[in-house]
């Protein structure tokens, strides 16, 4: 990523910023990204992921479906390996554990 910040002022600058690091916000930064945008993503928890992460809640579907067929978008499957690496590669990061 291309980031130019000030950090004695505490400010960055790109060209799209995104507010909220849930799974819309990670979502919108990760388009933005892939259409050639800078990009700034800020998030209050100190994990991405919002429901998938820090609520400890649904898993990433790992239906058979879905991971073994590619059930799902190819956006959505770049994001869960993005997230699962984060985390180490745990399948469900959001896991009690």
């Amino acid at each position: 990523m291309n980031r130019q910040d000030d950090t004695s002022r505490g400010q960055v600058q790109a060209e799209v910023a995104v507010i909220g690091g849930g799974l819309g916000g990670v979502a919108a930064a990760l388009a933005a990204a892939d259409a050639g945008r800078s990009v700034v993503l800020t998030c209050e928890q100190s994990v991405l992921g919002g429901q998938i992460t820090t609520q400890l809640v649904p898993a990433l579907d790992e239906h058979p479906h879905v991971e073994e067929r590619g059930g799902a978008s190819a956006s959505y499957r770049e994001l869960r390996r993005r997230l699962r690496a984060e985390y180490g590669g745990v399948a469900n990061p959001g896991a009690a554990g």
